[in-house]
């Protein structure tokens, strides 16, 4: 009866360890089909915003949002607040859109024109001029 009880022993956690790993590598395969399944949609996004990013649209709305570009033959205008205006982010103001065609082209590009009512370089001191042109520092 003992030698039976060994040979059983003996069958028993020959059969278990096998076993276990089995499950063992059954629950990895599953773990690692998950993830090859997440990273393959991952790779459908990315490969689809890849190719929007090779359209002349996407490209030109980008350097438009991100870099203040226009296509060739517009114009952007930067309109400044008035003096002493600022608002509490720092920012001076906003950006107009562009135009087109060169019928808008001013004299004196990214300069703000000067504000009705002020004569430029009639009145006030060398130093009232200078204040006044540099005012968009504030």
């Amino acid at each position: 009866m003992l030698a039976v009880a060994i040979v059983s022993a003996v069958g028993v956690l020959a059969a278990w360890f096998p076993a276990s790993d089995l499950l063992h590598q059954r629950s990895q395969l599953a773990a690692a089909s998950a993830e090859l399944h997440k990273l393959d949609r991952q790779n459908a996004a990315l490969h689809h915003q890849a190719t929007q990013l090779r359209t002349p649209a996407t490209l030109g709305r980008i350097a438009q949002q991100q870099y203040d570009l226009v296509p060739p033959g517009e114009q952007a205008y930067q309109v400044l607040p008035p003096s002493g205006s600022g608002s509490a982010d720092g920012t001076l103001g906003s950006t107009a859109a562009p135009t087109r065609g060169s019928s808008a082209t001013s004299s004196h590009p990214g300069r703000a024109a000067s504000s009705p009512g002020t004569a430029t370089g009639t009145s006030g001191s060398f130093l009232d001029r200078i204040v006044h042109t540099l005012e968009f520092w504030r």
